[in-house]
């Protein structure tokens, strides 16, 4: 038997990951974590070796929950992280014009894979959780060094996993996608769904 789930919490000040949110009906609110990704990933690396795109993904998204989490009680707290894979290779973000254009000169023509890793904690009990990596294929249009120049210089792709947005300028880029488009945009709202069932809750709505 499934129970209505307790407060629901956003480990990330990301708009497109609570617009998604906001469109399933879904009330949360939003505590970001102080989590610095690139300090502790680079220590897991050192300890453990490099991760794949998608482990890479599930480590940061466990790390923003387990942050949020332990300062949290009663809740249930959901931490994601992307990551982009293509011809091998792992990509978050690109933070800058110039290595936006750089990454666009890699992906242009060519088909990446976005991972999503998504961790949901349950406070209640402390160590209930629940995990999912959601993968899917993005396939690119052909791109001109002058059309990743223009992009790159409105600023939406510098933080965001892949150089790119589905649900922005960028889509007009994307040639097609196999897999889950939200899971691109930023939380698979389905696996979510699928989250709280294995933790024994239902998905709280809000009332129109």
């Amino acid at each position: 038997m499934t129970s209505t789930a307790p407060a629901v919490i956003l480990a990330s000040t990301s708009p497109a990951r609570a617009r998604l949110l906001k469109n399933a009906l879904i009330p949360f609110q939003v505590q970001p974590s102080s989590v610095d990704e690139e300090s502790e990933l680079a220590r897991h690396i050192e300890v453990h070796g490099k991760p794949s795109s998608a482990d890479e993904a599930l480590f940061l998204a466990t790390l923003k929950a387990e942050a949020v989490a332990s300062e949290t009680a009663g809740a249930l707290v959901i931490g994601c992280d992307s990551v982009f894979e293509i011809e091998g290779v792992s990509y978050g973000k690109p933070y800058t014009i110039d290595e936006t254009v750089r990454r666009w000169s890699l992906m242009s023509g060519k088909t990446g894979i976005l991972h999503t890793g998504q961790v949901v904690i349950d406070t209640r009990t402390n160590s209930h959780r629940s995990s999912r990596i959601v993968s899917t294929e993005v396939r690119f249009a052909t791109v001109t060094p002058e059309e990743a120049l223009a992009y790159a210089q409105t600023g939406e792709p510098l933080q965001c996993a892949g150089a790119f947005t589905l649900d922005g300028r960028g889509s007009t880029f994307v040639a097609g996608i196999r897999g889950d488009a939200n899971a691109v945009i930023g939380i698979s709202t389905a696996a979510l769904r699928d989250q709280f069932l294995e933790l024994g809750y239902s998905v709280p709505l809000v009332n129109l």
